[in-house]
């Protein structure tokens, strides 16, 4: 009678361990890493970041981003916006801070030497006034001296304003390892 049920409880035992280890892959955090291609329109979703890098050193995107989920909830977001006269670069981090939504942003300024570092707390669709937290030279000296004009580069009060998500997301739900559409 034993040897009868001795099977069914090793499947049982297996078909248990299989839903824990699909648990825990599911309840990791997940990076997918991402380009813009046809001036923003389209963006390509990559969950290899050595294949990223590929195709970033091949397509020299204008906008990247990196985007970190835990269990389809956004928990970090990194974009990079260069434009074509490669005069500056902003780099904006997303994140949560004590529960709220913070942006970190850091301003490269190639043609004035600078680098300066704002910050912000985003509630509901409003962003608190950014503040400056560090200026420096781009050799790393700290400085005082002010930039004449920041980059026109708006704060995103909410997810849905970086339409590159959907694409993370589709290609996530597909299982693929990468994925380029279109946007709006």
């Amino acid at each position: 009678m034993k040897s009868r049920f001795l099977p069914l409880l090793i499947l049982s035992l297996a078909a248990h361990a299989a839903l824990a280890a699909d648990k825990r892959a599911s309840d990791k955090e997940k990076v997918t890493w991402l380009l813009s291609q046809n001036a923003g329109k389209s963006w390509c979703a990559y969950a290899d970041g050595e294949e990223y890098r590929r195709a970033v050193g091949v397509r020299q995107p204008a906008e990247t981003a990196r985007v970190i989920t835990f269990m389809g909830d956004v928990l970090e977001l990194e974009y990079q916006i260069t434009p074509l006269t490669g005069d500056w670069v902003v780099m904006d981090k997303y994140g949560y801070t004590d529960a709220k939504l913070s942006l970190r942003r850091t301003n490269l300024l190639l043609t004035e030497g600078l680098e300066i570092v704002q910050e912000t707390t985003i509630a509901g669709a409003a962003a608190a006034p950014l503040r400056v937290v560090s200026a420096k030279t781009l050799d790393g000296e700290k400085t005082t001296r002010a930039p004449r004009a920041y980059p026109d580069v708006p704060v995103r009060a909410a997810w849905t304003a970086f339409p590159f998500l959907d694409v993370a997301r589709k290609m996530e739900a597909a299982g693929v390892p990468e994925l380029c559409e279109k946007v709006n």
